[in-house]
């Protein structure tokens, strides 16, 4: 399953921008207008200007298993360099926001691994869990987070709105 679909991708160099989610049965999307940061759910940097790609998954790629059903995803993949930024967003103040966003990162790493037939090199690979109503985590959620990092075989896992490139 390719989830880097032409499509899906947008890309864009700017210095600052947003990565939003309207939570209807829109993508994720990239926005520049420092005029809407109230849409903004993750806040990027990116002080070298690089050329930044990002793959919207949820609600653009479709993700089914044998039975027809859609697997849990991510909302998107950010790309630069040689890096894979997974990316979930959420805006909630309560709730099992965060070990949803887990699972939906968990599901979407493994696919990208599985498409990539497991030649990827999982150093590369950060996984951003976004929220914006909650930005920062109490330490007993701490255990989710070394559940995941084990589970998934990545170390570099971030649980805040704000990505730095």
């Amino acid at each position: 399953m390719n989830l880097l679909k032409d499509e899906c991708k947008s890309s864009l160099t700017d210095l600052l921008f947003g990565i939003c989610d309207d939570d209807d049965d829109n993508p994720a999307y990239l926005n520049t207008d420092s005029t809407d940061k109230v849409k903004w759910i993750a806040t990027v940097t990116n002080p070298q200007c690089l050329d930044i790609a990002f793959w919207a998954i949820d609600n653009c790629v479709d993700c089914s298993d044998e039975q027809g059903n859609q697997v849990t995803r991510c909302d998107g993949i950010l790309h630069y360099r040689d890096i894979y930024h997974f990316v979930e967003l959420k805006a909630r103040k309560k709730g099992s926001w965060m070990s949803k966003g887990f699972k939906q990162l968990r599901a979407t790493i493994y696919l990208f691994i599985e498409s990539q037939n497991g030649q990827v090199d999982r150093k590369k690979i950060i996984a951003q869990l976004s929220n914006s109503l909650k930005p920062y985590t109490h330490v007993i959620k701490q255990q989710q987070l070394a559940l995941f990092k084990d589970e998934v075989g990545i170390k570099n896992v971030k649980l805040n709105p704000l990505i730095s490139i």
